[in-house]
This record gives C-alpha cells, structure tokens and sequence, in this order.
C-alpha cells in the first residue's frame, strides 16, 4: 500500500491497542494467526528495541466473540472441545520441537535450520489460529456479558461476578511457588534437597520465560533462591496459605452463587466459557509461549554468535527470511531498521511490508492519537479507592522504577511482573478483559485495578499523582 493509502485504511478502522515487550522472531507466527482469523489488513504492529505495540480492528475480533457466544450459550462443551482440538494441535508442535532439539543446535546444518523453521511454522500458526480465541473478548468481553445478563434478566453484583470469570485451578507461578516452599521447608529443617531440587529444576526451568525474556533456569538458580528465601519462611507459609484459600473460596462460592440466584442453563455456559479462558491462558501461556521459546531461543543464540551480532538485533529476523546460519549484509541492515523503530502490515491481498524511520514514527503517532480521550477511563478488575504516582512499565528494565506505593501503569502486566505488583497500590493497563492476568491478580491479591484503559500510558508519566477510582473505573490526574 501507498503511504497515502494507509493513512487513509487507519482512518478508516476502530482499532483495539495492545502491546509490551517481546522478540518479534517469537511472536511473528501469533500476530500472523491473527492475520488469519480477522483480516491481514486488520492488524498493525510497532516495534522498536523490545517493545511492542499492536493494533486489531476492534469490531472484527467483538465479531469473532459473538460467534464464539451464540455457541456457547447453546452448548456447554463448545469450549472444552475447542481447547481440546487445539491442545491436540499444541502438542504435536511442541512434541516436534523436543525431537528435532534432542541434537543440539550447534551441530544442525543450514538445510536442518530451514527444515525446522518451516515445519514449525506450519504447526504453530495451526495451534495459534485456535489458541488466539481468548484474545477475540479482550475488546468487548465485559460489554458482551453484560448484554447477555440483560437478556437473561439476571443482576449481579461486581463480586459475583468476579468469582464466576476467575480461574479453577493455580497458575503455573503459583504451582512453582508451592513446590518450592516445599523445599524451602526441608532446608530450614536441614534436611537433604538434591533429588527434590533437581525434580523442581526439570519442571519449572521455563516457568519465567516470555515473549521477550529466556531464562534458563537450572539447579543452581533455584537452590540459590531458596537459601535467600529461608529467613522469609513464615512470610511465604502465609503466602502459599492465603493462595489455597482464594481458590477454595472461589471454586465453593462460584457453585454457591450458581445455586442461589438460580442462573439460567445458557448463561451458565456463558461463565462456564469465561472461567475456562481464565484457566486455558495460563496453560497457553506455559506451552505455547514458555517452553518452545526455549527451543527458539537457542537458535537466536546461534545465529547471533555466527553472524557476530547482539541477539536483541538478531530477534528482529521473521522466519521466511532464515536460509541458513548466515544473514545476508542487506539482511542485517534491514533488522538495524527495524530496532530502531519499524511498522510491519498487510494489504487485504496478503501482500506485507515494513515500513521505517520517520513514516513508521509518523503513523503510530496517528494510531495512538486515535486512542486518546479526554478522559482514562476502563474496566474494573478490583474495586478500590487509591492515590499514588504513576510510575510507566515497559519492560524488565523499568522493574527498578517500582516503589512501594506507585500506582503500576503497563499496557499489561504478565507473569514477570510478580515481582512488583507486589510494591503497587493500584494497577491501571491500557489492554485486558474480564480473565486477563492483570485482572486475575489483583482479585487474588485485592490490589485496585483498572484494565482496558486502552490510554493510561499514552496519557500519563512517570511521577504523574493520580486518583485511581475503582469503583468508577476512572483514573484522574491531581
């Protein structure tokens, strides 16, 4: 397309802003699902150094949502074969990645790198077209529940309502936790761990990767946390106490609130479909996310050691481009381009570009002008009544920005970010729906939160004093 021609198409869209840090090597195959499942011209990215912003022709993915609902107020089990057919498809991507690694990537020839490359594509787009359905609600999955609440003449009130949306089963960072304090308790009884450290290693070693971030997580990691951890003993035994009890309160009240307002069978299906998304990302999340970027990230560490390059320069090369271990000179300057600040869309043609410097600077600016509002206002996760000052969180590298207190502003927060939702006294996000792990949190944790904001870090900075209204679900500067 034209440059003219696509400021134009922008114009002519309602779009739904999402984004944070990640490689794009990693997520080119989910943004190309996404492609698939709404329109290749109905998807932008941003991306510069690791950060990531994405824009989706809202009223496409409300469309999809709507499909998914009339089948699920119908049919219960609409959801639980669709996650099984995906799982079906998940596996056999993720059991050939652990075949083909079983050789190291050191030893793989250029036509072993193509091979790979090519085939996993093939297999990971088929998972993600399935997989990508949760992100369908994000837009208007509230609007949507509210709507079909009308139609069954049924009132709740924002604390029922949360308990039928939450998830059923412990995420996986919560699991990892409990089986650590398991060991943190025979440490401090000078027990022997060396068996149950290295079972830990084995099944936890990729529970902190993510779009962006591969930590290879062994033996020696985790025994060094939990000796650090040892003196904080009582702290965490309450810790895992207070998680084993929001489960059961929630599992007991979901089934109590079931009973008592006598909830009609198809909106039944309808919670039933929200608390199976909740408990399907954290699952999507470890397989389809955590652990084939662990297979990924080998071979960016490869080409970055052949080719000489940063890696954070070589995450930038999509996989049609791979033909071998060596990158061509164009190629690589073409991925400086794009570090430095690129656009890559699509005609309704399948025909895709990328576009650089000041036009790509030129067009996000109209994208996120067509965002702003006089007035941040989004979705309440947690009701609360906080103010504090905002402190902006991108990536890992502003973890250090954090002070107890802050209110956390992020596009969305993950499950990286644990370590400082714990220091924040609100949680505001420009993107999430009604089982986004910002709203997951922050009901567990009771931390005020606002998601859906689609705004809050293009309207605030670091420093900015803010009420953080969560009852109202408004956020207003003081």
């Amino acid at each position: 397309m034209e440059y003219k021609q696509i400021i134009k198409h922008i114009k002519s869209i309602d779009w739904y802003r999402q984004g944070g840090a990640l490689r794009f090597f990693y997520c080119f195959i989910p943004y190309h699902c996404v492609n698939e499942t709404i329109g290749y011209d109905r998807n932008i990215i941003y991306q510069k150094e690791d950060n990531n912003t994405a824009f989706f022709d809202k009223n496409r993915q409300t469309d999809k949502a709507w499909w998914v609902v009339r089948r699920q107020e119908k049919y219960r089990r609409f959801i639980d074969n669709w996650i099984k057919d995906w799982e079906k498809k998940q596996s056999t991507s993720l059991r050939f990645c652990t075949k083909f690694f079983k050789k190291s990537v050191e030893y793989w020839s250029d036509q072993e790198l193509v091979s790979f490359v090519s085939r996993y594509n093939i297999l990971a787009l088929q998972q993600w077209k399935m997989g990508v359905l949760m992100e369908w609600f994000d837009p208007e999955g509230e609007f949507i529940l509210n709507q079909l609440m009308k139609k069954y003449d049924l009132k709740l009130t924002s604390s029922e309502i949360e308990i039928l949306v939450s998830p059923s089963k412990l995420t996986f960072v919560k699991r990892e936790f409990l089986s650590r304090l398991a060991l943190i308790k025979k440490l401090k009884q000078k027990q022997n761990i060396s068996s149950g450290l290295k079972k830990h290693a084995n099944n936890f070693y990729w529970y902190r990767n993510s779009w962006a971030y591969v930590h290879e997580l062994g033996e020696k990691y985790f025994f060094k946390l939990i000796k650090t951890e040892v003196k904080h003993l009582s702290k965490l035994i309450k810790d895992a106490q207070r998680i084993k009890i929001h489960l059961t309160n929630i599992n007991a009240g979901r089934i109590k609130i079931m009973k008592v307002k006598k909830i009609h069978r198809g909106l039944r299906n309808i919670f039933y479909l929200f608390s199976k998304m909740a408990d399907w990302r954290d699952y999507r999340k470890k397989t389809s996310v955590c652990l084939p970027n662990h297979y990924l990230y080998q071979i960016l560490k490869r080409l970055a050691v052949v080719n000489k390059l940063p890696l954070e320069l070589v995450s930038f090369v999509i996989p049609k481009e791979i033909t071998g271990w060596k990158l061509s000179v164009t190629l690589v300057n073409e991925l400086k381009k794009r570090q430095k600040g690129s656009i890559y869309l699509c005609s309704a043609k399948k025909k895709c570009q990328w576009i650089y410097g000041q036009q790509a600077n030129s067009l996000l600016k109209i994208l996120n002008k067509s965002m702003k509002t006089d007035v941040i206002k989004g979705s309440v996760a947690q009701q609360g009544l906080v103010t504090g000052r905002v402190k902006i969180i991108d990536t890992a590298k502003d973890f250090s920005k954090m002070k107890r207190g802050d209110i956390l502003v992020a596009q969305m927060t993950r499950p990286e970010y644990m370590s400082i939702i714990n220091l924040a006294s609100a949680i505001v996000t420009d993107e999430g729906g009604l089982t986004c792990h910002a709203a997951i949190i922050s009901r567990e944790m009771k931390i005020p939160c606002i998601i859906g904001t689609q705004v809050a870090t293009l309207s605030l900075k670091d420093g900015d004093k803010v009420e953080v209204n969560a009852y109202k679900g408004i956020v207003r500067k003081l």
